[in-house]
């Protein structure tokens, strides 16, 4: 009876991870299962802050950061938004330069896509930064946020920078 019931359990456990894609015919797991696994476990210990996703073959992350109750002037409000996105894209590039861009790239993923949102006096700002996996591997080992933000925008001429959404 107990070999029965094994057999059943097998039979429907390969069966769920045949039908998500996470099996493939020879039996072994595919590198949309870890793909799906790696985002669970990166949302699993994120906070409100941050939240992990993946749109076709793109792993991104999602950040918001609040400027306060200080009031600026609409330029200001701007230049303090774009410098918060960057900041909040170097935090997260330094924490998956740690993690490896190697063991994403081998799960599948071609490259991320960092969405920032500042927030400032009620209205939101949007940069979005999109990398392939080759470049974010070639970023110099603990890059610093003054060698981010020169790639970025004058040895890459502002062509990662994908979308953005400002107020004015």
């Amino acid at each position: 009876m107990n070999k029965i019931v094994l057999i059943i359990l097998l039979a429907v456990s390969y069966h769920t991870f045949s039908q998500e894609g996470y099996l493939d015919d020879d039996l072994n797991i595919t590198p949309k299962y870890h793909r799906d696994a790696t985002i669970a476990l990166f949302n699993s210990d994120s906070t409100n802050e941050t939240i992990f996703k993946e749109e076709g073959e793109y792993f991104i992350v999602i950040t918001k950061m609040d400027c306060g109750n200080l009031e600026y002037a609409s330029r200001e409000m701007q230049e303090k938004a774009l410098e918060m996105s960057f900041r909040q894209l170097y935090s997260e590039v330094s924490a998956f330069q740690k993690y490896g861009f190697d063991t994403l790239f081998k799960y599948g993923f071609k490259g991320m896509v960092f969405k920032t949102n500042t927030i400032c006096m009620g209205q939101t700002s949007r940069y979005h930064f999109k990398f392939e996996m080759k470049e974010l591997q070639d970023l110099p080992l603990y890059v610093d946020f003054e060698e981010l933000l020169t790639y970025v925008v004058q040895e890459n001429n502002n062509e990662n920078i994908i979308h953005t959404k400002n107020p004015e």
